[in-house]
């Protein structure tokens, strides 16, 4: 399955609940993951621009999304971000893929005759 983070950053109202009766937010999102096919691998709170972030794991881009959304609608979150992350294998295949690829892009301004060897000339 793909493998997903999410960081996120929670509103001053949910702060303010949180810290009136401190939840396990790591349960209630590992059971909202598992609702749409997924698993949670790690939840963290951390110190900096974002309160914490999750990782997990689901089925598909479209369950992520929904996922997304269903945590949105709360309003309980000020902001959050998820990304699709690819291990070092999944990584490393990308990259043989772009080298693969390279030879067939053109980049923007580039005259019509344009090839990859131009720019190791000069």
């Amino acid at each position: 399955m793909p493998t997903y983070v999410t960081f996120f950053t929670y509103t001053a109202d949910a702060w303010a609940r949180m810290v009136d009766d401190p939840p396990n937010r790591a349960e209630a999102a590992a059971e909202a993951i598992a609702g749409a096919g997924g698993e949670l691998i790690a939840f963290y709170w951390m110190l900096g621009n974002d309160d914490g972030f999750a990782v997990y794991e689901m089925p598909d881009e479209i369950a992520a999304a929904g996922l997304a959304a269903a945590v949105a609608r709360t309003g309980r979150l000020e902001r959050s971000r998820t990304f699709q992350v690819l291990d070092m294998d999944a990584g490393r295949r990308a990259v043989e893929r772009a080298r693969e690829l390279a030879r067939a892009y053109r980049p923007p301004g580039a005259p019509a005759d344009w090839c990859a060897e131009y720019d190791r000339l000069g």
